[in-house]
């Protein structure tokens, strides 16, 4: 083998070396930098999420995901799983791509402020528990609103209509007791217990709402998914309870 041969195999070894040393620098550079962030796994706000909204609407909406992140960026307290929220309602405004800590979310009267959708008026109405679905109407959820009053044409009687098709409840208030008429007997019977809850209109129907609470009664309808309620269909009355 000539000597220009050998210094031929020699560089070419030591080229090798070297850009192995290289390789192997720059991969343990990598890993420090990794281990230096200590990537975490993190729930995010994949939409926005209104106050009010319950955990379970929030997640049916696939409203939370999980995101990694460094360690530098990681919010105080920020969660990595769902778990803590079951059964919470958020209790502020969250926007897309915060990080969800614990303090968002809470009970239904850790509300701190009434986030009203632009343009909309809020309103609240004092309804009994059959009238408010006995309950299971949450702050976030869309009911229509049917009116029953006295009808001013055809010589009076009562009939119930549609109002509203579709409302957004803002809040639920805390249930007051409210004594029913007095017995013949000067005795007190049972209190009725009442709910207000506080919704979402516009100026036209606000002026509704207001003047039906006013001259009748309002009843809730939980919307299901797709229920589209018609106000085309005639009101309810005596003559047609039997006979639409």
């Amino acid at each position: 083998m000539g000597r220009r041969t050998v210094l031929l195999v020699a560089a070419l070894v030591i080229a090798a070396l070297g850009t192995t040393m290289v390789f192997i620098y720059v991969s343990n550079l990598n890993d420090q930098a990794i281990a230096k962030q200590s990537p975490v796994e993190v729930l995010v706000a994949k939409k926005p999420i209104s106050a009010g909204t319950s955990y379970k609407e929030a997640s049916d909406a696939a409203s939370f995901e999980k995101k990694t992140v460094s360690r530098d960026a990681l919010a105080d307290g920020a969660l990595g799983s769902t778990d803590p929220l079951v059964g919470k309602v958020a209790t502020t405004e969250i926007y897309t791509g915060q990080q969800i800590i614990p303090q968002m979310f809470g009970d239904r009267n850790e509300i701190s402020t009434l986030s009203v959708p632009p343009g909309m008026l809020a309103i609240s109405v004092e309804l009994d528990d059959p009238a408010q679905i006995a309950g299971f109407v949450e702050a976030g959820t869309n009911v229509a609103i049917f009116l029953t009053s006295p009808v001013a044409k055809r010589g009076g009687g009562d009939e119930t209509r549609l109002l509203l098709p579709s409302v957004k409840v803002l809040a639920i208030g805390n249930q007051t007791a409210v004594p029913q008429d007095t017995t013949d007997t000067g005795t007190e019977e049972a209190s009725v217990p009442k709910t207000i809850l506080t919704i979402a209109v516009n100026q036209e129907d606000y002026q509704s709402v207001l003047f039906g609470s006013t001259h009748g009664k309002l009843n809730l309808g939980l919307l299901g998914n797709g229920t589209k309620p018609d106000t085309s269909v005639p009101p309810t009355n005596e003559s047609n309870l039997f006979n639409p």
